[in-house]
């Protein structure tokens, strides 16, 4: 989001702003020069806007990760940034009821794990244990307290991780191009 209004301040605010001050030297064209500069004020005004909430993005990627709330949530915190990658992290308090829905919904997968940490490693690298669900290669493990759902799409550098906390009810969303 940073470059493109980057973008936009340099392609089009700075030309526009030389061709108020040329203005002078052509008649007629001030009206047209207004009518430009309200345009891309416009325009910058409909991105912010028009752009989603953080309830709306955090629905849509519980949804994609087929691990949708049922109560209501708080968000702890949320961090957003949209360059040409992006990164989303989100952390939220979860009702127990959520929790234990998850956390079910976890360990039911078919080829769910527990883990200690000195196995973490040999895990996430072996090919076996990933399960291809749709367009989604999904990884669902345990390590100690944490229930976690890593999902990765093929031909994509696009990672997506659901962790929540068994003690905490703190559910954490991590989608993120690397």
């Amino acid at each position: 989001m940073t470059i493109i209004l980057i973008f936009l301040l340099i392609f089009i605010l700075i030309p526009t702003v030389l061709f108020f001050i040329f203005v002078k030297k052509f008649n007629g064209i001030k009206t047209v020069s207004i009518i430009l500069l309200a345009t891309v004020t416009i325009s910058i005004g409909c991105l912010y806007i028009f752009k989603k909430s953080d309830a709306e993005v955090i629905i849509e990627k519980l949804n994609e990760s087929k691990l949708p709330l049922i109560s209501n949530y708080k968000i702890n915190k949320s961090v957003t940034e949209e360059n040409w990658d992006y990164y989303y992290e989100y952390e939220l308090k979860i009702s127990n009821i959520d929790k234990e829905k998850i956390i079910n919904e976890i360990s039911k997968a078919k080829k769910f794990q527990k883990l200690k940490e000195n196995q973490f490693d040999d895990y996430i690298k072996n090919e076996y244990l990933k399960e291809i669900i749709n367009n989604q290669i999904q990884q669902n493990y345990n390590i100690d307290d944490l229930y976690i759902r890593k999902i990765s799409f093929p031909n994509s550098s696009r990672e997506f991780e659901i962790t929540i906390d068994s003690r905490t009810n703190e559910l954490k969303i991590l989608d993120h191009y690397f």
